[in-house]
């Protein structure tokens, strides 16, 4: 950790742009495994997992390994697809729902739609696979990591159980139902809070701010700071999302307008050593039309206007939903709808 001590910690969200930004030094390291402990019935490894990043301006940090892609535009056909929705409890023919009847939910996101939808991230993750790979190597090599006889995991999921490579890699994302992260969580931002949330892209959230002009003047603008929970219905009532219905809410082909997963830090099971992804946060926009009283049951998306508004509405980039984040202001260039 010595080459990183001058370097600030942030316990921001990693984007896209950075990963790509940092990667591109072939020399660069980006993962340090540190902290070794063992925990539970078969003594599973625990190294704490730190990345070095850099962004596209050139500034450097060490980051928990937390990711964010969001969507631009408000066509949800643009948007990244789920590849691989969440299985169906108890249904066998799902080979992800193991027989003892445990449910252990997970969605997947193919390389090849991430390549499509996000200006070719799949292909920056496989080079965040390889050096992953490459760093567990040197570490066990060092005496860093005590590998034994477990083999490492990839960063996505590129080959069967007979051993071929199937055809659509993919980023597998667990989720924990009714789970919140403990208090003692090293990412204190969201220690003691739910572990996964599903946000409804057709209900944005709006508060009103208020911000200088160059002139020196205020006005009031609206800007939008999140989403609503999305919410399910069952005969025109509302119903939690459950471990029952979480199939019919995360869908093969349901659009992704925000997304955040966390890795859990390399892990080392009895025969394995992996670093498991975490589905954090999805905001979506369903098949199915939202139903509700207030607008046509054909009004899919909301645009976020109250035609009684006069306020201005400014969308803030590059928003997430963990506690802390700061909204981003619009633009200095919008005029001003009222000043004070």
């Amino acid at each position: 950790m010595k080459a990183f001590k001058n370097i600030p910690f942030m316990n921001t969200l990693i984007t896209p742009e950075e990963l790509k930004t940092t990667l591109a030094n072939p020399e660069q390291q980006v993962f340090y495994f540190s902290d070794f402990r063992k925990a539970g019935a078969y003594d599973t490894l625990y190294y704490k997992t730190v990345l070095f990043i850099e962004d596209p301006e050139g500034d450097k940090s060490m980051r928990m390994p937390m990711f964010h892609i969001e969507m631009t535009g408000d066509n949800p056909a643009t948007w990244l697809p789920i590849t691989r929705g969440a299985p169906e409890k108890g249904n066998l023919n799902d080979k992800r729902n193991p027989k003892d009847g445990k449910y252990n939910p997970s969605i997947s996101i193919g390389l090849s739609d991430l390549n499509t939808y996000c200006n070719g991230f799949g292909e920056t993750w496989v080079e965040f696979n390889k050096r992953w790979v490459e760093q567990f190597n040197k570490d066990c090599d060092s005496g860093t990591i005590k590998k034994g006889s477990r083999n490492l995991k990839d960063l996505y999921y590129h080959i069967s159980p007979d051993g071929e490579e199937i055809p659509n890699p993919m980023i597998t994302l667990k989720i924990f139902l009714d789970q919140k992260h403990p208090d003692g969580c090293p990412i204190r931002e969201i220690a003691g809070k739910p572990k996964f949330t599903v946000l409804d892209a057709r209900s944005p959230i709006y508060e009103v701010q208020s911000k200088k002009t160059r002139s020196g003047k205020t006005r009031k603008v609206k800007v939008q700071t999140g989403y609503e929970p999305y919410i399910l219905y069952d005969n025109g009532k509302p119903v939690p999302i459950t471990s029952d219905n979480l199939h019919i809410v995360l869908k093969d082909g349901t659009r992704i307008k925000q997304i955040t997963w966390i890795g859990n830090g390399l892990t080392g099971a009895q025969h394995t050593f992996s670093m498991p992804m975490i589905l954090h946060e999805i905001v979506i926009f369903p098949f199915i039309p939202k139903l509700t009283t207030k607008k046509k049951d054909d009004d899919l998306i909301s645009d976020g206007e109250d035609e009684d508004e006069e306020l201005e509405e400014t969308q803030s980039p590059n928003r997430i939903n963990i506690p802390g984040d700061a909204n981003t202001s619009p633009d200095d260039e919008d005029e001003p709808l009222s000043d004070e």
